[in-house]
């Protein structure tokens, strides 16, 4: 049976990689911060599954988890899902909760990647799925310099593993529905364009197509590919002035 490791797997994109590798076959180990939402996910899922309690906001709890993933025989896919947004900007957010984002957004991919390549590059076989973001060029808050790590750790692990069939991919969604981020960042549908909304069964679908297809970065939803394609050439500091005008019109 092959194994798939998802973190923040209750809810929003995460949820939707659960319900399609479950129905896809494999075995799944999910690991989130609530023993019950965890237990009331498994009720519904068609595969074989188990469960690991961890808040991948704490340090040590993140060691623990990249120690456990190290123990296990084999993990054919590990999608680094759990994130959050904040509703501050960064000189408004309490500092506790900007060291917890990157706790979760940067030093838990870091930890639990490091954890399973290893054994994947000695079987040759893998999939490592890093959730970044579209946010990740552009300059909105420490949210997209995080998710800017996100999406340069995998380009640097990627290069590294070159010549292997081990496959590493960035995730770069845009605005998706029933995500934690959208919850606590306190955003509502009305705010963004319905044009611009993915929903994360979407991002799930074409991102695991992409990876499997030996794709570095994944940009579901052909707006955002456009988007992506347009803000590549644009010069920063134009990018910087509609980034900066978006962030005060929702703060207005």
């Amino acid at each position: 049976m092959k194994l798939v490791v998802i973190t923040g797997p209750t809810s929003g994109i995460g949820l939707a990689y659960a319900q399609q590798l479950s129905r896809e076959g494999y075995e799944l180990l999910l690991i989130g911060r609530s023993e019950e939402k965890l237990k009331a996910l498994q009720l519904q899922l068609t595969a074989k599954s188990e469960i690991y309690v961890a808040d991948l906001s704490d340090h040590d709890q993140i060691i623990r988890t990249g120690n456990h993933l190290k123990q296990l025989a084999q993990i054919d896919i590990l999608v680094n899902n759990a994130g959050f947004g904040s509703s501050l900007p960064f000189s408004e957010n309490s500092l506790d909760e900007e060291l917890e984002q990157l706790e979760v957004l940067v030093k838990a991919v870091m930890v639990l990647t490091h954890a399973v390549l290893p054994k994947m590059i000695q079987l040759n076989s893998g999939i490592v799925l890093n959730i970044s973001s579209v946010a990740a060029w552009l300059p909105t808050g420490s949210y997209a310099a995080a998710k800017s790590y996100v999406t340069a750790f995998t380009e640097a692990i990627a290069a590294e593993l070159k010549g292997s069939k081990v496959q590493v991919t960035a995730v770069a969604p845009g605005f998706t529905k029933k995500t934690k981020f959208f919850d606590r960042s306190q955003m509502s549908d009305g705010e963004v364009p319905s044009w611009l909304w993915l929903t994360p069964e979407q991002v799930a679908k074409e991102s695991l197509k992409d990876a499997r297809s030996g794709q570095l970065i994944s940009i579901p939803g052909a707006q955002y590919k456009a988007m992506a394609n347009v803000s590549r050439s644009l010069p920063r500091p134009l990018i910087r002035f509609f980034s900066h005008e978006f962030a005060r019109r929702q703060k207005d």
